[in-house]
């Protein structure tokens, strides 16, 4: 299985359809403070501290998005459950557009073509740093929130963020003399004039084509003798070009993510059926006769992840707040909790708590980032320390003569099991995978419902997610399957038909990225790089204490955080018999990602700021 396929799998989660609303309902600009002499905000020529209130809430997707019912609240009135105004029946924000909602008054002007509302009951009443704004969707769900503690008590201007609809908040006037601009952009243009246009190609048949052309090119490269492609592969993960190429078609205007139908193919049929097929390759047997060593290393760099996240928002929460802060969907948690799922199973994982905790695309495009460049540079060292196994070994008091009984055992395992798969192995391989994911939909779409109404209360722990059902409920008919007979498919590339789905899945999400997030989330990698000594701290104490060899070490951390992408080449790198060490260990990890991920978003939610 390819070294990159579980960190790819990370960037499908991006496309979630499920968050289109909320994921791009963005706070754009507030102003609490309006000046006596110059605060006419509104327009209409009568300065009031009530009326010419404001909060412009920016639509970052490109398609319509029917706001009607949706509610906006200070704080005071969300202890009440009074909202301070519902947002009339029949609004519809249009894309990268602009909805003010002014205290009151009778607001005259253009507003740059927004649209413009006043307060249904009569005022905003923003109370400057001690309120805390939040919107909500029909469902009284949270959609967009801003704690407004993170600003000066009296700036007699407003804060806005720059860049407009995804750059952090500022005061108007950093940027510019004027000191609000309700509707307009920072820089007094109007929003939805820069809407991208029409797409070249609108048919999802076409984009298939393309998504498969440029998968194709990237594994032909791969394969590839000639030297020019073999230097960049050496440097460059296969992973990145799944991400980056189809962003491209993006960038130059040719396809629109935003009206394709292909992600939501992809993460509601794709994904878990990879999910039943990787899963269905773990033999807990074989997994046990490792040895309680390599599990136990294997468990340490779970739990090193597990803890790791939480750890690295608390220090730098007290060092730099704003930098783990957000709320609502911008929370860095919820986007940190993608990367907690790609580091302890894989891409799946990964895009399975972009499902479920939604963060915004900005913040996910952020995370990815960082996962790839943070695992990577793990994975450089790990693969440095392979030539110095011997004097690790001697460090830690280890016996190897383990390792060395494992290489004879795993190649006499991956020759009973390997075969030429025919033709009825690849229907019975996808049989069971879309029979199973069929299922998964079948019972997630009546258990959630099911708890939602009968206990509300667990909303908070997700489960009354149908995907989150999906995806526990596909990897649970995996790691059934993995203990009957159907496991013997592993051995006609039940896992390869997986990875297929999974390199689809993360070529969809590649044309939701936006490079230009990581400029405003630097920060977060020095966050990232804390999160992983963590894991290795842990992991080397604990060798340490066992006397674990090196090998143990470095195949159980990047059977998480690399997953069985990563993990073979790790083991291969000690010898070529035991890659299969790495697939058995880091199909585990793809088994426990999604709990592990889901229980760290958990206890990173409980300690991050705000």
């Amino acid at each position: 299985m390819n070294k990159y396929l579980f960190s790819i799998i990370p960037f499908f989660i991006l496309c979630n359809l499920l968050v289109a609303q909320s994921g791009h309902l963005i706070i754009n600009e507030v102003f609490y403070d309006p000046d006596t002499l110059t605060g006419d905000t509104n327009g209409d020529g009568v300065y009031s501290q009530q009326d010419d209130e404001f909060i412009e809430i920016y639509n970052a997707s490109g398609k319509n998005l029917n706001v009607s019912g949706y509610k906006i609240y200070n704080d005071e009135n969300w202890d009440l459950k009074v909202p301070n105004h519902i947002i009339p029946t029949g609004t519809i924000l249009p894309p990268k557009g602009v909805l003010v909602v002014f205290g009151g008054g009778n607001p005259n002007g253009d507003f740059g073509g927004a649209i413009v509302q006043t307060a249904s009951f009569g005022e905003l009443d923003i109370k400057g740093t001690s309120d805390f704004i939040q919107v909500t969707d029909t469902g009284s769900s949270l959609i967009a929130a801003l704690n407004l503690g993170q600003f000066s008590t009296s700036p007699n201007v407003s804060y806005t963020r720059n860049p407009d609809g995804k750059g952090n908040f500022q005061l108007h006037t950093d940027s510019t003399t004027s000191s609000f601009s309700p509707g307009l952009k920072i820089d007094n243009t109007a929003f939805n004039t820069e809407y991208k246009k029409k797409p070249v190609f609108t048919n999802d048949a076409v984009v298939l084509g393309l998504l498969m052309a440029i998968l194709g090119l990237i594994f032909w490269a791969q394969a590839s003798n000639i030297p020019f492609f073999k230097k960049v592969y050496s440097f460059v993960p296969p992973l990145l070009f799944c991400y980056i190429l189809p962003a491209l078609l993006t960038s130059f205007g040719l396809v629109d993510p935003e009206e394709s139908k292909l992600y939501h193919v992809a993460s509601r049929y794709f994904l878990p059926a990879s999910l039943i097929l990787l899963t269905l390759s773990i033999d807990l047997k074989e997994v046990f006769k490792l040895g309680p060593k390599a599990l136990i290393m294997f468990l340490t760099g779970t739990f090193g992840v597990i803890i790791g996240g939480p750890i690295a928002i608390l220090v730098t929460s007290w060092i730099a707040p704003d930098i783990v802060g957000g709320q609502g969907p911008e929370a860095i948690w919820r986007g940190m909790s993608t990367i907690a799922g790609s580091w302890i199973g894989g891409g799946a994982n990964q895009a399975s708590m972009y499902e479920i905790f939604k963060p915004t695309d900005g913040i996910y495009s952020t995370m990815i980032i960082i996962d790839v460049v943070v695992a990577e540079l793990w994975m450089f060292f790990l693969l440095l320390g392979v030539g110095q196994a011997d004097r690790i070994d001697r460090f830690f008091k280890a016996d190897s003569t383990a390792v060395e009984n494992l290489k004879q055992k795993m190649e006499t395992f991956s020759k009973k099991i390997t075969r030429v798969p025919t033709l009825n192995d690849l229907f019975v391989i996808l049989g069971l995978a879309l029979a199973f994911t069929g299922l998964a939909h079948l019972i997630a779409d009546w258990i959630a419902p099911l708890i939602e109404t009968h206990a509300p209360f667990l909303k908070k722990f997700s489960l009354t997610s149908s995907f989150f059902w999906l995806i526990i409920l596909s990897t649970t008919f995996g790691l059934i399957l993995s203990f009957t007979k159907a496991r013997s498919y592993e051995g006609a590339g039940a896992s390869r038909m997986g990875s297929v789905f999974i390199y689809f899945l993360v070529a969809t999400i590649g044309m939701k990225m936006d490079f230009a997030e990581i400029l405003h989330y630097w920060e977060l990698v020095l966050v990232g790089i804390g999160w992983m000594i963590i894991h290795i701290v842990l992991l080397v104490v604990v060798a340490k204490v066992i006397r674990a060899p090196y090998f143990f070490l470095a195949v159980g951390s990047k059977a998480n955080i690399g997953g069985a992408a990563s993990a073979p080449v790790v083991a291969a790198a000690f010898h070529p018999s035991l890659a299969p060490v790495g697939v058995l260990l880091a199909v585990l990890g793809y088994a426990l990602g999604t709990y592990g991920a889901w229980l760290c978003a958990l206890l990173m939610a409980g300690v991050a700021p705000g």
